[in-house]
């Protein structure tokens, strides 16, 4: 997918702590917490301070640091800060790798039925400089069904040169299910590709960077190919091949 974009963000709203991220969080948290009967001042104030501090807290961040801010945003709420501490902490470890509500039950299924996939997503899940969030929705038509966005803080021309992947980075992997794309294979015959195939072409983006940094990723952007031909493999043995020519400037 020539989705595939790269946004130099260092203060921009959606990096961590940025004001996107912000109001995003704080209203999560107060639709969350109405929906649990509490009060959504309090359910917004809390989420909307874990990110804004927790955005910011860069070298020092860590298990321990994340206990220590999901205590102290608990207690804002009007809650206890020791379950506060234990939700920031499993918040901290499990938060590298989401997925939107509407993506779940895609990337379930690649986890179930694709050993590269599963490899892939728990890699990334691993990966202590980026966060990696799978999407299902629109795309613009002209990406071809599918969209990766890298934000990350600005580096500098020789960062860029050896490869280096900066600090924080967020990696977005967008697939849109309705698209009316098609793909060819490597016997000339034109398909439409499913969710799942989508899906793990953007894995394939986003893989891509984090084993190959920044040069890496936009060098090699066929690479999503082999790694989509596989998964859609592993989920169905007689399925179509792409060819690896295939990708152009759309997936």
């Amino acid at each position: 997918m020539g989705g595939a974009e790269l946004a130099e963000t260092g203060t921009g709203p959606w990096v961590h702590g940025g004001i996107g991220r912000v109001m995003a969080h704080a209203a999560a948290g107060c639709a969350g917490a109405m929906a649990s009967g509490g009060s959504c001042g309090r359910g917004a104030m809390t989420a909307g301070f874990s990110e804004g501090v927790g955005g910011n807290l860069g070298k020092y961040d860590g298990v321990v640091a994340r206990a220590v801010l999901g205590g102290t945003a608990s207690v804002i709420g009007g809650g206890k800060f020791a379950n506060g501490a234990m939700t920031g902490a499993y918040g901290y470890l499990f938060n590298k790798l989401a997925h939107s509500q509407a993506a779940g039950s895609y990337v379930e299924r690649l986890r179930a039925g694709s050993a590269q996939a599963r490899t892939m997503l728990d890699a990334m899940a691993a990966d202590p400089n980026t966060t990696y969030y799978i999407d299902v929705g629109s795309v613009p038509e002209s990406a071809g069904g599918g969209m990766t966005q890298i934000q990350q803080p600005s580096l500098s021309f020789w960062d860029r040169l050896i490869g280096r992947s900066a600090p924080s980075a967020t990696v977005i992997m967008t697939v849109d299910k309705s698209s009316k794309v098609q793909f060819t294979d490597t016997s000339g015959r034109s398909f439409v590709p499913s969710t799942e195939r989508l899906m793990g072409h953007e894995l394939g983006h986003g893989y891509t960077y984090l084993s190959g940094g920044y040069m890496g990723y936009r060098s090699n952007y066929h690479a999503a190919i082999n790694y989509e031909n596989t998964i859609a493999r592993q989920l169905n043995s007689a399925g179509p091949v792409r060819a690896v020519t295939d990708h152009g400037r759309g997936l």
